[in-house]
């Protein structure tokens, strides 16, 4: 009988994941647009007991820059929790990627916005594309407290339909968290964004988001 909660292996500059249903490789990206802040988002005690956690454990102090966490609701949804320090300059948003690889494009994307808009969207080549409707996501809540922009969904784990953009989480796959900026026209305008990932080496790939 396999455990109900997954082993965690962490690697150098990656988390790989492992459950009884699925594997997940998550990779660090971060948008050049949003500055983070100096304090810290409280630890989950809950992190590696009924939780999973990226990172897999925080300082007493608190973790840095983003805490995301995720957990069985039921046999066919996950618990996403996303937390992320920001200093926002307007509306903004935070999202959540799922990737057959540990490249943007091709992605199925949770995106988070200030004005209480939760989208569900896919990325076509370099560009995020929303879908036409939630299905595969529910439950979902937005709030800005002292800097920490905290978004919270259930996912999803196989769908039954628009598979072509709603990625399975019963296979492996990469987890991708982004953030940045929205304007006025944010829905309909070309905005560009820089989005940069850690490779073994420390050294940054660049990659290249237009949000349309």
């Amino acid at each position: 009988m396999h455990s109900p909660y997954p082993t965690v292996l962490p690697t150098t500059t990656l988390i790989a994941l492992q459950m009884s249903w699925t594997k997940l490789i998550c990779i660090l990206i971060a948008s050049v647009f949003t500055q983070l802040t100096n304090g810290e988002i409280p630890p989950d005690s809950q992190c590696g007991k009924a939780k999973i956690c990226w990172p897999a454990e925080c300082p007493a102090e608190g973790c840095v820059g983003f805490l995301i966490s995720w957990w069985n609701t039921d046999l066919d949804y996950l618990r996403f929790e996303m937390k992320m320090e920001i200093v926002p300059s307007g509306e903004h948003y935070i999202a959540l990627g799922f990737s057959g690889n540990n490249q943007m494009p091709d992605s199925s994307i949770v995106m988070c916005r200030s004005d209480d808009n939760v989208q569900l969207g896919y990325t076509q080549g370099r560009t995020y594309a929303p879908g036409t409707d939630l299905y595969g996501i529910r439950n979902t809540s937005f709030a800005d407290t002292n800097n920490i922009t905290t978004c919270s969904f259930d996912r999803i784990k196989k769908p039954t339909k628009n598979e072509d953009t709603l990625r399975s989480l019963t296979d492996s796959f990469f987890l991708i968290r982004a953030w940045g900026a929205v304007t006025a026209s944010f829905v309909f305008a070309q905005v560009v964004y820089l989005l940069t990932t850690k490779t073994t080496e420390e050294s940054p790939l660049s990659h290249t988001l237009i949000l349309s």
